[in-house]
């Protein structure tokens, strides 16, 4: 890796004694809702079990954000929060919890636009939300 990026790289030994080392501070309880759309990119990160025989784990995660804004020519996300989905109970219901606990989110006062890959745990947002949502596959080139 050092050799194709030009520069040393951190072991994942060194990746985890620094957030063994990081401190988590608390987000505020509710961000309040400046309009009534919420933009959302939904993805898994898949993640291989060392030095066990179990098969590697789909983490499920979306970012959530309410906009952008520009500041200094650059674009800030506006009210963004991270969700990443634990437990047995489908990724949708529990995202869906997550944003009424974190926007006071309304299903029949607001909508989602919801941006990701075509898996079918990600399309299945169509059917969960019905019409308080657009979905938009991202495409990559």
């Amino acid at each position: 890796m050092e050799k194709l990026l030009g520069y040393p790289v951190i072991s994942h030994e060194g990746i985890r004694q620094q957030l063994l080392n990081t401190e988590v501070i608390p987000e505020e309880a509710i961000v309040p809702l400046q309009q009534d759309v919420l933009f959302v990119e939904v993805d898994g990160l898949y993640t291989k079990r060392q030095r066990h025989k179990r098969k590697g784990k789909e983490e499920k995660m979306a970012a959530v954000h309410q906009g952008w804004e520009v500041e200094n020519n650059r674009a800030k996300l506006v009210g963004k929060r991270h969700y990443v989905h634990q437990g047995t109970h489908p990724f949708w219901e529990g995202f869906e919890t997550f944003l009424m606990e974190t926007y006071a989110y309304d299903p029949t006062k607001h909508h989602l636009v919801i941006n990701g890959d075509g898996a079918s745990w990600i399309t299945a947002c169509r059917d969960y939300f019905r019409h308080n949502a657009t979905f938009v596959i991202a495409v990559s080139m």
